[in-house]
């Protein structure tokens, strides 16, 4: 159910170079704790409080964030773009792929080395595995992992849905969330594992035998939190019946309709990362369970958040 941002607490915003993450690079899912992620929605929320009465304010400002991005994406690039100026602060957009034609076993290196010499914090996407961390190893600014890879890391994508479902839902402890579509996808990967530190979760994946993760990745995941595989391209209202939070990503047959979505809990909360393909028809938009427009601009927040984190201004 969509909430109002209403302010809850003051959370002070200061240079300290002292504060949690100052300087450090955000890389993996798998450096957050649930401590961690209840520090980041908080502020994320009081940014959500700051845009909404302010507009903007000044907390970066003399900052300046490098986008570095080796393969496109409009939604993350300039909801990048649009927190780092929000902040106060500046951006320098870098459509790296242009510059293919240099040695690539170079090319990642030199152009951190590069970039970091005009910036203060590097966001970087780009097609290979592993990349950010080269990345990191050779910058001495913060690096912001923007998506990496196919069956990679998409950190920021995850933290931005599973603050959507706090600020939609109210809780994430607890709740039943179904996830339908391409389950090889490295924002859902990044996803299911930040889940899985929730008590009391269950996450249902609905998809064709061939989409479903690796066995390593399985068997990672299961050991804490409960998963349950169906193979199949139905949704059914059993399912609906049990589901707090419908996932939906592309590479499904399954379509959302209204007619479905008559079968599922009135306080249910549909998120989908885009872009979107038919099997998230524009008729349910007008849906207030359809939380996915909200959702982008919940990762406004979170990405500014992160950005004023590592800045050292939270």
């Amino acid at each position: 159910m969509n909430t109002p941002l209403t302010k809850t607490k003051h959370i002070p915003f200061g240079d300290n170079k002292d504060a949690p993450w100052y300087g450090e690079n955000i890389l993996s899912v798998g450096q957050f704790s649930l401590d961690d992620l209840n520090f980041i929605f908080d502020i994320a929320h009081e940014m959500g409080v700051m845009v909404n009465s302010l507009g903007t304010f000044d907390l970066l400002k003399g900052k300046i964030l490098a986008n570095m991005f080796y393969e496109p994406s409009t939604r993350t690039m300039s909801c990048f773009t649009s927190a780092m100026e929000r902040l106060g602060g500046s951006v320098i957009p870098i459509f790296a792929q242009q510059y293919s034609s240099e040695r690539p076993e170079a090319a990642l290196p030199d152009w951190v080395r590069t970039v970091e010499a005009y910036a203060d914090v590097i966001v970087l996407r780009h097609p290979t595995i592993g990349s950010s961390k080269i990345a990191a190893q050779y910058a001495h600014k913060p690096v912001i992992n923007a998506g990496e890879g196919e069956t990679g890391e998409h950190p920021t994508q995850a933290l931005l849905d599973i603050f959507s479902i706090r600020e939609e839902m109210g809780q994430i402890s607890g709740l039943n969330i179904t996830i339908i579509g391409s389950l090889k996808n490295r924002a859902i990967r990044s996803l299911i594992r930040l889940l899985m530190l929730f008590h009391d979760i269950t996450v249902t994946l609905i998809s064709t035998s061939e989409q479903f993760f690796d066995e390593e990745f399985l068997q990672e995941v299961a050991r804490v939190g409960t998963l349950i595989l169906i193979n199949k391209s139905v949704l059914d209202e059993t399912i609906l019946s049990f589901t707090d939070v419908l996932y939906v990503t592309q590479g499904t047959d399954i379509v959302v309709t209204p007619e479905l979505l008559d079968l599922a809990k009135p306080k249910i909360t549909i998120l989908h990362p885009f872009p979107r393909g038919p099997e998230l028809p524009m008729e349910i938009d007008s849906d207030p369970r359809a939380a996915y427009f909200r959702q982008m601009e919940y990762g406004l927040y979170v990405r500014m958040a992160l950005l004023a984190m590592v800045l050292g201004k939270a």
